[in-house]
């Protein structure tokens, strides 16, 4: 295991947040202030780590530690200038925002755009974008916050607007699954098949989970992305579905994905990334996921902010708009500036959560049988998760949505319109 590595598996433990971080153990103590030394791990990931140190409950040990090791300015544990950042009266504006961050002080909107232009500038100090990003997640970001950075993304992002009547955007967290199949690539061309064209969108592969996503699946399969949004726009009029990259639509954003993956931890870019809506329609309809209870409202908020016509918020598997078998799952639909929240309960169904054994391979080839009309574990997850957003977005009633779903399933349709795409 290299120095890197190691550091993030420590950053990993203490860098969580206020209620799932760990206490460090004395052997990860005593490990920390070589790889803090080390010129072979990132100024971003070391930085990270102490913003946590400050902002998070230390134990006595950690305060121990952080006071004689990390703190005093002959301990050179620290490189100088990071030393600098986080213990030396800041001299400069941005300085200055991320002292009052790591304070937990919150932001105005000009203080925001002020950290986000430093953030996109891609010549600055990454150990500085990370204490921005890190600390505001630490803080937790207020509503103000993240309308402000929202609207920032939106405004340095591509999109275009097509003549369909509706899109329907999958916005799915970008770092994929690690512990179950993921069926939204087939969910795209299956609702497509019956007249609601679908957007999937992402990246090729960003932290922490690293896990399968829409384009690992498509490369698995041959399937090649659009190389432009006017081409993604252009097969989504003709065959009910499309892919798009996030360097397409949104390169500045992609540029971050190394400081993210040296970050270790989700910023707020993996909240907002996923709600940019690159290809729209006369209505755009947004359907996405939450995991943690608080972002429930955080992301009722930002869809009420967003330039959807209405959308659905499920408490879906791995924090995704996926509907699990398993358990009844509550939505939000919001609408304009209304929201109605109900629960959803999964069919009668002998299927259980399939647990795959290998994530990639074992979604494709469910995915697969699934559209050769076979029996497949991904059959029931199509047909309920379609259904509902159909019904949740008042365009089809679940009963008559799930006959059409299967219909396209059994029939084939749905397979030529995933070959097509």
């Amino acid at each position: 295991m290299t120095q890197q590595s190691e550091l993030i598996q420590i950053v990993k433990r203490k860098g969580t947040g206020k209620t799932m971080s760990k206490p460090l153990s004395s052997d990860d103590l005593i490990q920390l202030r070589p790889l803090l030394q080390s010129d072979n791990t990132t100024p971003a990931t070391k930085a990270t780590l102490i913003t946590a140190f400050i902002m998070l409950e230390q134990t006595s040990a950690e305060a121990q530690w952080f006071l004689t090791v990390i703190k005093p300015p002959e301990s050179r544990t620290l490189a100088p200038d990071l030393h600098a950042l986080f213990f030396n009266e800041p001299k400069h504006p941005f300085d200055r925002i991320l002292h009052n961050l790591l304070k937990h002080q919150d932001l105005s909107s000009a203080d925001m755009i002020t950290g986000l232009d430093y953030v996109f500038n891609s010549g600055k100090n990454a150990a500085k974008k990370a204490v921005f990003l890190e600390a505001l997640r630490l803080k937790e970001e207020t509503k103000l916050e993240n309308h402000t950075a929202y609207d920032y993304l939106l405004a340095h992002s591509h999109h275009v607007t097509t003549a369909l009547p509706h899109v329907i955007d999958l916005a799915n967290p970008y770092d994929g699954f690690n512990r179950n199949l993921y069926s939204s690539v087939f969910l795209a061309p299956l609702l497509g098949s019956i007249g609601f064209p679908c957007v999937l969108h992402g990246i090729d592969a960003i932290g922490p989970k690293n896990g399968v996503n829409p384009r690992k699946l498509l490369q698995a399969m041959n399937k090649n992305a659009p190389k432009s949004l006017s081409e993604a726009a252009d097969q989504l009029g003709k065959t009910g579905w499309c892919y798009v990259d996030q360097s397409i639509f949104s390169p500045q954003l992609y540029q971050q994905k190394q400081l993210r993956l040296d970050m270790v931890k989700r910023p707020l870019l993996a909240t907002l990334e996923k709600l940019l809506m690159p290809i729209r329609g006369e209505s755009t309809h947004l359907i996405t996921g939450y995991t943690h209870p608080p972002y429930k409202q955080k992301m009722t908020d930002l869809m009420h902010h967003s330039p959807a016509t209405q959308g659905v918020l499920f408490r879906g598997v791995e924090g995704s708009l996926q509907l699990p078998l398993s358990k009844r799952v509550r939505c939000r639909t919001i609408q304009s500036n209304t929201h109605t929240e109900y629960f959803i309960s999964p069919p009668p169904t002998l299927d259980a959560n399939a647990t795959p054994d290998d994530c990639l391979a074992d979604s494709i080839s469910a995915g697969l049988a699934a559209f050769a009309g076979k029996e497949s574990p991904m059959v029931t997850p199509l047909l309920h998760t379609g259904s509902s957003i159909l019904d949740g977005l008042s365009l089809m009633p679940y009963n008559s949505a799930w006959s059409a779903l299967n219909n396209a399933l059994q029939s084939g349709q749905a397979s030529a319109h995933w070959s097509n795409g």
